[in-house]
């Protein structure tokens, strides 16, 4: 029921004064009585009343009683005075009378006295006993900050300013030895890159420009006698240097040269360039780091959007193909993390006719859904993953990473990601028809978080559905949360308000993130496949990720392994304290056709 505070207080007042008018009431209609009444005994006794009268007064009503009654009592003093002097009607008790209420005026003013004193010394006693707690209150917390600052370096202000002074240190980040760019610097710039191409491609006066690749090269310099033989921290410095000065002299002035780590360098270029040409380039970019016949320069390189969409994971894959590099001497090294993409029909396509393609797809409703189950170290399911799979009458079963990557191109990424929603939270509603617990994990990409709109029409879907939101968890990239939060922050708040659960996705692709968590409103960290895939073999990889959940459970963020693959692997995170698991190993993905009777057969007893 709901209540109007102007309401209470009236109705507060009026009690007050109803029974402020009934002890006036009382107290006159004892003195009337007191006055026709020709009884000595019934007329002590009302004087008795009339006393106790004006105590509950006093103790009752406060202040206004304590008024009340003494100016009643005067008056009573004064009846009595009038009675003994000058009244027809002298009676041997009026004087006692009078005795009595001087008594009453006396007791009255003295009790109001005494319950000032003992107010005062409550009032007193409160506030001793308030700051006493106050200050235990600020020893427990400064304990606490104290010992989780020991514990661990993560704990962080969640406060906007926090969030600033982190994002400001990231972007603004210079290696101090070179003065080059740093690692989250040259990330920051791949991703305005991206961003810059994602709007050229969506305006038909720039569509040229929007088809230019994006390149990250990733060279190595190895400088056998310098590094065998221990010549001192100036002399690597030094030769740092000279190496950082060579390559921004042989780069392009419109590329980005950055330091990574160490000996290893990156250039970002996004010039119209075909591959060959790059091929021609990392050439003139070795030689000009090659000092000598015992210097060794290694490269790798990716390219966007063939080998990655997300800026991290484009660093990564350009590492990777450099270190293929250095473990088979060829010196250039190409990455292709989607092997399928030179054969891909999409890729052969006009930018037309994929949306053609794309359009007939929605229409005829060849987009479905699979659900993998999320389990425990029981292998007892707590939720399922939506994953969106693309069913081609033409061409088959269409490469996932492939169709939103030119899902992504063409802007149907926005519609697919409605049907996701739409199709995902109904299923959630008929699991916990079944099994109420049960969560469901959705996927947010990148462009989605950025567009205002596409957000906007995901809540007001998830409202429609009145679906459990507190079963529901929205994956978002790494990459988003990393380079791009404090713009995205509304729309993160919103959800978080709607009790959604959020969680990182992709952790360990492309980023070092660890102590910027704390500063990120996520409740569940999601350990990417490649991160925790030679975790059964490798002794640093295992140290890693136990040193990671660790310190993920002190400040309470779960930790969900993906890409689980086999059982060494399943065992292995269990004993460095993962909590949740997914993969292959324990259950590939469900059709939506048969999610039913998969839960009634291994969840329902």
């Amino acid at each position: 029921m709901y209540y109007d505070e102007n309401y209470v207080f009236f109705k507060k007042k009026v009690s007050f004064l109803t029974a402020m008018s009934t002890l006036v009431l009382l107290f006159l209609a004892g003195l009337v009585l007191q006055s026709i009444t020709f009884f000595p005994l019934f007329q002590m006794l009302i004087s008795i009343v009339l006393v106790l009268i004006a105590v509950i007064f006093n103790l009752t009503l406060g202040t206004p009683g304590f008024v009340v009654s003494s100016a009643l009592v005067i008056f009573q003093i004064f009846i009595y005075l009038y009675r003994l002097f000058f009244s027809f009607r002298n009676s041997e008790d009026d004087n006692y009378y009078l005795q009595m209420a001087v008594m009453s005026l006396a007791l009255i003013v003295m009790l109001r006295l005494f319950i000032r004193r003992i107010n005062e010394k409550l009032e007193t006693l409160r506030g001793r006993a308030e700051t006493e707690y106050n200050r235990r209150i600020m020893s427990e917390n400064a304990s606490l900050t104290e010992s989780a600052t020991l514990r661990t370096s993560l704990i962080v202000k969640h406060d906007e300013q926090a969030a600033e002074a982190v994002t400001q240190s990231r972007i603004n980040t210079t290696d101090t030895l070179t003065t080059l760019p740093g690692r989250d610097m040259v990330i920051s710039h791949i991703d305005r890159l991206i961003d810059e191409r994602i709007l050229k491609s969506q305006s038909s006066l720039d569509a040229k420009a929007s088809q230019h690749p994006i390149y990250v090269i990733y060279l190595s310099v190895i400088d056998s006698v310098r590094f065998k033989h221990n010549l001192g921290h100036r002399t690597i410095d030094l030769f740092i240097q000279c190496m950082a000065h060579r390559l921004r002299e042989a780069a392009d002035p419109k590329d980005l040269v950055g330091r990574i780590a160490g000996n290893e360098f990156v250039v970002v270029t996004s010039r119209d360039i075909s591959e060959k040409d790059l091929f021609d380039y990392i050439k003139v970019l070795r030689s000009a780091m090659n000092e000598n016949e015992n210097s060794h320069v290694y490269s790798g390189y990716s390219q966007y959007p063939r080998d990655a969409r997300f800026p991290g994971v484009l660093l990564n894959n350009a590492e990777a193909a450099m270190r293929s590099a250095i473990a088979s001497s060829t010196y250039i090294e190409s990455f292709t993390s989607i092997k399928s993409s030179e054969d891909s029909f999409l890729r052969k396509m006009e930018p037309a006719q994929r949306h053609e393609i794309f359009d007939a797809a929605l229409e005829h409703d060849e987009i479905h859904m699979v659900y993998q189950p999320c389990m425990d170290e029981d292998h007892k399911v707590v939720g399922f993953e939506a994953f969106v799979r693309w069913n081609s009458p033409q061409y088959g079963m269409v490469d996932t990473r492939d169709f939103l990557n030119y899902a992504e191109k063409t802007g149907h990424i926005f519609r697919i990601g409605t049907i996701v929603f739409e199709i995902a939270l109904e299923e959630l509603k008929r699991i916990n028809e079944l099994s109420s617990e049960t969560k469901m994990t959705i996927n947010l990409s990148d462009m989605q978080l950025k567009n205002t709109d596409s957000m906007n029409e995901i809540i007001s879907i998830i409202k429609r559905s009145e679906c459990n939101t507190s079963n529901l968890i929205l994956d978002i990239p790494e990459e988003s949360l990393m380079t791009d939060f404090q713009n995205i922050r509304p729309i993160i708040e919103k959800i978080k308000d709607m009790g959604i659960t959020l969680a990182l996705d992709n952790f360990g692709r492309g980023y070092s993130s660890l102590n910027n968590i704390p500063l990120l409103p996520v409740s569940i960290v999601k350990l990417d496949g490649h991160f925790t895939a030679d975790l059964s073999e490798d002794a640093t990889s295992k140290l890693l990720t136990s040193s990671i959940i660790d310190l993920l459970s002190e400040i309470d963020i779960s930790v969900d392994a993906t890409g689980v693959e086999t059982k060494d692997q399943f065992e292995a995170l269990v004993n460095v304290g993962c909590a949740y698991f997914q993969g292959k190993y324990l259950c590939d993905p469900i059709a939506d056709s048969d999610m039913k009777r998969w839960i009634l057969d291994n969840m329902i007893k």
